[in-house]
């Protein structure tokens, strides 16, 4: 598996755990893949999951933590 298809399981995964209400494991979720996009120079899809990672926290009532 490469590292894109890695960092894009770990959106999916998140994206599923956050339907189910598990926003926590969502925002880590999302955070992993944020870290591998960066990894792989990939800015715009890094930026995007860190937005899922602070809409996630926020539903999971961590807004200091989403800031």
């Amino acid at each position: 598996m490469t590292d894109q298809n890695t960092s894009l399981t770990l959106a999916d995964d998140g994206k599923k755990e956050y339907g189910k209400g598990n926003f926590k494991a969502a925002a880590d979720l999302f955070a992993q893949a944020a870290q591998g996009y960066v990894a792989q120079g990939n800015e715009l899809d890094a930026a995007e999951m860190k937005n899922n990672e602070s809409v996630a926290l926020l539903q999971a009532g961590n807004a200091r933590e989403a800031f």
